[in-house]
């Protein structure tokens, strides 16, 4: 990335606690990147092609319009001094990558060997985009001063401009976003991918398609960064919540970068340490090897579990929570007692509004931006031995078809319920007492995160809900079907080991369509499940992949059964 003419890098504001916390996470190599990927299909009539050219010409426009996407970070080795800056031009080039997996389409094949050859390429792409994203999550975020930290990789199985071939060109394209953390959350992720279709299907210039695309993009002038959120809401922390926070704190690390108070004063209220299952400690020293493993729910499945949750009165996230509970509760030995489950929690709702010119709600704040913290659900002994018998007891009567889903369903229905209430009491508490408020009494975060090596994990999962992210309508209401209009079909989101967090990561996102018609007299709009995506995440060596494979196994036989309507 370099123009002769350009001018330098300036500073911009320092980084907040929250943004910190991310940073220096980043810095050490405990926490790489977040990846959401979209599938872009268009219609095999449509003469549309993703070159360069159109997939710029769209990321111009959405570049512009967010700011966190055009800032690089200066000293991310120095807490004290770390803070965004300004970068006036910006080499896409550096940050798209266009690249064909799998093999080729073999010539002269009879109609059923090619459709076996068809499905073996497709089975054969689906694994290779796997070990791509695999090998994204284990790369670390270089000269973050010269270049935001983002990239955008774009897959597809068939090569879209090959003169010796038949004329096939690519119709799909895989498009991994892959960003730091600092930048933004998940949620902003899924955001993006919705503005970058709306730039595709909004572009029609074809009239430079055999130029050179335009890669340098030019800032002038420094972007307006949103407000940190912890400017952006108004966090309150009692001091009940303080204490218990530092004493946890001491507790977890002898030697605190959070030193307040002598814990002599309150030790009756320090807890009894009862550590939940967590696989492996927390070992920097064990080579970062990402795992992922994803699952696909088909559309009609995905719409069936979204139905039956409405139906039990809980949501998908609380009943995945409540589904590995079940599947941990039977794989994981008898001698596990405790269990605890995080929930990273979007703070968008949360949003207030503020005098002066950085007005932030939810309709003029930037849209990709860091807003997020995380709720902790603990699994009691009685709750996991609950579970563990109502797994074993199904176990004893399961038939050949699915009825193990069926036995035990009522108490993943009732664990699914109770995560619900307890995740609805939480929200209605933000923003008081929440963790991130007590970010800025962390005074040294090298020390906070190497204080961490060698202790054990504080959870035993995570489940991140990204969201749906519902295909475009035209201006007039009408469900976009021309042939040329750009449908994502699945979305895909991955958070990656988190060597110093959980050891199981499980990651959510879906797809979904919307039809417009009137009803009665009444406009109504109607929302369809596409697919979703669970993907799995660890770190090679922190869990046995039996386990993971297992757990897989479980979701898949649980997903089958929604759709048997067993539950």
């Amino acid at each position: 990335m370099s123009s002769p003419s350009s001018p330098l890098p300036t500073g911009l504001r320092k980084l907040s606690p929250t943004e910190l916390f991310f940073s220096s996470r980043n810095q050490l190599g405990l926490y790489r990147s977040v990846t959401v990927t979209c599938r872009y299909e268009f219609s095999q009539l449509s003469s549309v092609v993703l070159i360069e050219q159109r997939l710029y010409r769209a990321l111009d426009s959405v570049i512009s319009s967010e700011p966190m996407l055009r800032v690089g970070v200066e000293a991310e080795d120095d807490a004290s001094r770390t803070r965004f800056l300004h970068l006036p031009f910006l080499d896409l080039a550096s940050h798209v990558s266009f690249e064909m997996l799998g093999s080729r389409k073999g010539e002269g094949e009879e109609e059923e060997e090619a459709e076996k050859e068809e499905e073996g390429r497709k089975e054969e792409y689906e694994r290779l985009l796997v070990e791509r994203l695999e090998g994204i999550h284990d790369l670390m975020w270089t000269e973050l001063h010269l270049r935001p930290p983002w990239k955008l990789y774009v897959f597809h199985q068939h090569h879209y401009h090959d003169d010796d071939d038949d004329g096939e060109i690519s119709k799909a394209y895989d498009m991994v976003f892959a960003f730091h953390h600092v930048l933004m959350d998940g949620i902003s992720a899924r955001i993006f991918h919705e503005l970058l279709q709306r730039a595709l299907n909004d572009d029609d210039d074809d009239d430079n398609i055999d130029k050179e695309p335009k890669a340098t993009l030019f800032f002038p002038d420094p972007p307006l960064l949103p407000l940190p959120q912890e400017e952006a809401i108004p966090f309150t922390n009692s001091l009940s919540h303080k204490v218990k926070t530092v004493i946890n704190e001491h507790l977890l690390l002898p030697k605190s970068p959070m030193p307040f108070f002598p814990l002599s004063l309150f030790s009756s209220l320090l807890p009894t340490a009862t550590t939940p299952w967590h696989g492996k400690g927390i070992d920097f020293s064990l080579p970062h090897k990402s795992r992922l493993l994803p699952i696909i729910i088909p559309a009609n499945v995905s719409q069936s579990v979204l139905e039956e949750c409405r139906a039990h009165q809980t949501t998908v996230t609380a009943l995945i929570h409540a589904l590995v509970l079940s599947s941990l509760a039977r794989r994981l030995p008898a001698g596990i007692s405790s269990l605890t489950a995080a929930t990273p929690i979007s703070l968008r709702p949360y949003l207030v509004g503020k005098d002066g010119d950085d007005v932030v709600d939810s309709t003029t704040a930037a849209k990709l931006r860091c807003l997020v913290t995380s709720h902790r659900y603990d699994f009691t002994a009685t709750d996991v031995s609950s579970m563990r018998g109502e797994a074993a007891a199904s176990a004893a009567s399961a038939s050949d078809d699915g009825s193990i889903i069926k036995n035990d369903a009522s108490a993943i229905w009732k664990a699914a319920r109770d995560i619900r209430a307890a995740l609805a009491g939480r929200l209605s508490a933000i923003p008081a007492d929440d963790p991130i408020g007590m970010l800025s009494y962390v005074r040294d975060w090298s020390s906070f995160w190497k204080g961490r090596d060698g202790k054990p994990r504080r959870d035993s999962w995570e489940v991140s809900n990204g969201g749906v992210l519902v295909n475009e309508e035209d201006e007039e209401g009408v469900s976009r079907s021309d042939e040329d209009y750009c449908r994502i079909s699945r979305v895909s989101f991955a958070n990656g080991p988190m060597v110093a967090g959980p050891p199981i990561g499980l990651s959510v996102a879906s797809a979904a369509s919307s039809s417009s018609g009137v009803i009665d007299g009444v406009m109504t709009t109607t929302m369809m499940m596409g697919e979703m995506t669970i993907v799995l995440s660890w770190q090679e060596g922190v869990v046995p992949e039996e386990l993971m494979t297992g757990l897989a196994d479980d979701l898949h036989g649980w997903t089958r059964g929604a759709l048997k309507h067993t539950w």
